[in-house]
């Protein structure tokens, strides 16, 4: 979405192909084909071209019940949380596990193209498995801002981290 706005939900965004910026509460990230990014509830965000034509995404809204309604031990259920709440909240994987995330990915498109019995539980277990991976693969692929941040506009993006700095 190309307009500023903010929901509670979690948001998941892959980018299955082309790339994108990404402008998450205060900065702006380049995004590429293969990337996971996380926008936490209440972040204000939206998607900007990069310039490039052409990109294809996934994008899953995550209720905050799911977490609760997880059979799971509470501090796992905030491990899946916390890629969400990452100082840089994106996920570049390097290979063998971009291509988990993107079999993965391929899986949940193609049970939305052709649903079946089952689909919406099978989607939702596949979204925990993701998130699980994504988790547990932090140290594979987490980026700094020098990485992925654009120099757009940077005095804007001062401006911007100042005011939600300085709010109250």
């Amino acid at each position: 979405m190309t307009v500023d706005h903010l929901h509670d939900h979690y948001e998941l965004y892959y980018l299955l192909s082309g790339e994108r910026i990404y402008f998450i509460k205060d900065r702006s990230y380049r995004i590429r084909a293969g990337d996971l990014v996380f926008v936490d509830r209440n972040a204000v965000h939206k998607t900007l071209d990069s310039g490039r034509p052409d990109h294809d995404r996934l994008v899953l809204y995550i209720s905050p019940e799911l977490f609760a309604e997880l059979a799971v031990p509470p501090e796992l259920a905030e491990g899946l949380k916390e890629p969400f709440g990452w100082d840089v909240p994106i996920l570049r994987l390097p290979s063998p596990a971009g291509e988990v995330v993107e079999r993965m990915v391929g899986e949940m498109v193609n049970e939305m193209i052709h649903p079946q019995a089952g689909s919406s539980w099978l989607l939702r277990h596949r979204t925990v498995e993701l998130l699980l991976f994504a988790y547990r693969s932090r140290h594979l692929g987490t980026v700094r801002s020098a990485d992925t941040e654009p120099i757009l506009h940077p005095k804007t993006q001062a401006v911007v981290r100042y005011l939600n700095d300085n709010y109250q």
